[in-house]
């Protein structure tokens, strides 16, 4: 790994020179929560409507 002093990471950069940005692991761990929490809970919620609708039929 080669370290450059900050003056030449400036000039890198005003020359258009980027480094790539590091992953947000974090935040895609939340996305990926959240998705599988909504899906288990549109689950739960048509479960329930089933167990309400076969009572009624019976």
């Amino acid at each position: 790994m080669v370290v450059l002093p900050s003056h030449s990471r400036r000039n890198m950069r005003r020359k258009g020179y980027t480094m790539a940005k590091k992953p947000n692991y974090g935040y895609e761990k939340r996305q990926k929560e959240l998705a599988k929490k909504a899906k288990k809970e549109e689950k739960k919620r048509k479960r329930e409507e089933k167990l309400q609708q076969s009572p009624e039929e019976e």
